[in-house]
């Protein structure tokens, strides 16, 4: 697909496991700052609103799925998210891109999204920046642990089953806790935003977070906002652009 059509599919192999994505590229010459976009579980909102208003204001936008997830290949794992992320980073700065700036990668994750994008930050230094949006940054607040709640997501799931799912959940380790990470977490630009009225993922998961980040960062709580921000998207892609002008 030709660079001025704005986007892209790609592919990602992440440890032998086709990953399905889209690229969306800006539409300004040479390589651009690009941001990792990541969904939650399972990940009904893509976040497709964001990812077109950062190709307009000139920046790229990668969309993909885990595995097991939305046509992926493979099966669903918790554990495996963290892997696949930074599979997606492998493919935007190994030159395969000449429009992606391998320079200035952005993580921007909603709800578990969130999660994987913390866990990003803290791991994987090719990360200058990350924003959490309604996420799941203190996974003992997170009640994915009980089969029967797991069992609202895994319909969209590949190759796991509820107890299999909440299983996982209870395994995680310390390594896989934003909230015990985040005192050691290397500086960096980090926006937080999590709506009060958000019945999915409770506030506490943001103000925690926060509480426990060493150094200053912009937080956002946002009155009346529910899980995805649904009548704040507007406002929300305003918000994320104006801190990504700041970033490079």
């Amino acid at each position: 697909m030709h660079r001025h059509e704005g986007q892209t599919g790609i592919l990602i192999d992440s440890q032998g496991h086709t990953l399905l994505g889209t690229l969306f590229l800006g539409f300004k010459s040479g390589p651009r700052p690009t941001a990792l976009l990541l969904h939650g579980i399972p990940g009904i909102e893509k976040n497709y609103d964001l990812a077109h208003a950062l190709r307009d204001f000139g920046w790229n936008a990668v969309i993909f799925h885990y595995r097991g997830c939305w046509g992926s290949a493979g099966n669903y794992s918790i554990a495996t998210i963290p892997q696949d992320v930074s599979a997606a980073i492998d493919c935007l700065t190994l030159g395969l891109h000449p429009q992606v700036d391998g320079e200035k990668i952005v993580a921007i994750g909603h709800s578990l999204g969130g999660w994987a994008a913390a866990l990003a930050a803290d791991r994987d230094r090719r990360i200058r920046a990350f924003s959490s949006i309604a996420g799941v940054l203190d996974p003992d607040r997170f009640p994915l642990s009980d089969p029967a709640y797991a069992q609202q997501y895994t319909p969209w799931l590949s190759g796991i089953s509820p107890g299999e799912l909440a299983d996982q959940w209870v395994g995680l380790s310390e390594a896989d806790q934003p909230i015990l990470r985040s005192p050691g977490l290397r500086e960096m630009p980090v926006l937080l935003i999590h709506g009060d009225a958000d019945e999915e993922v409770e506030p506490g998961h943001t103000t925690a977070f926060s509480s426990a980040l060493p150094y200053p960062h912009e937080l956002e709580i946002v009155p009346g906002a529910d899980h995805n921000l649904t009548c704040r998207r507007d406002w929300l892609k305003q918000r994320l652009l104006d801190w990504c002008a700041n970033l490079f």
